[in-house]
């Protein structure tokens, strides 16, 4: 969770959506550091609609994925300290699953197409480490099997 906020440059991101989404994120940190998890999902939860009115509609392509990954990924790992794989798997999944379709929608800007692309391989490799230790996990393991070169043939010129 910290790794992937900290080395992400949304700090000088322009836009309210970005800030009022780096403003949940950091009150969901602070309570799921003083281990309050419960607090942590209801802020990380906002954050997660903050960062979906961005998808499309914000001038950092790069932020707004960043945004909407962290968060997914952010309630994954508090779902994980609560014991709960079935949540925690569907947040991955769930992240890779949306970069997919917005790799895969025509009607998206090609640089919206890459920047999922990009952000894909973080999803793909939080969802494989996922997948050692619950292999059962059925959306998941669908979520890890989504084509990405398929989504990404039709940008090419035929």
């Amino acid at each position: 969770m910290q790794a992937l906020t900290s080395h992400l440059s949304l700090a000088g991101a322009a836009g309210g959506g970005l800030a009022r989404w780096r403003g949940a994120i950091a009150r969901g940190n602070q309570a799921f550091e003083q281990a309050d998890y419960q607090q942590a999902l209801a802020l990380y939860r906002t954050a997660l609609a903050q960062a979906e009115q961005l998808l499309g509609a914000c001038d950092d392509i790069d932020g707004a994925l960043a945004a909407l990954v962290v968060a997914h990924h952010n309630l994954a790992d508090t779902w994980l300290r609560l014991g709960r794989d079935e949540e925690r798997g569907a947040h991955l999944a769930a992240a890779h699953e949306i970069l997919h379709r917005v790799m895969a929608d025509n009607t998206m800007p090609s640089a919206w197409r890459q920047g999922a692309l990009r952000h894909g391989s973080v999803s793909y490799a939080e969802l494989t480490r996922f997948l050692a230790t619950c292999p059962g996990h059925a959306r998941a393991r669908s979520a890890h099997g989504l084509n990405t070169v398929a989504a990404l043939a039709d940008q090419a010129p035929h």
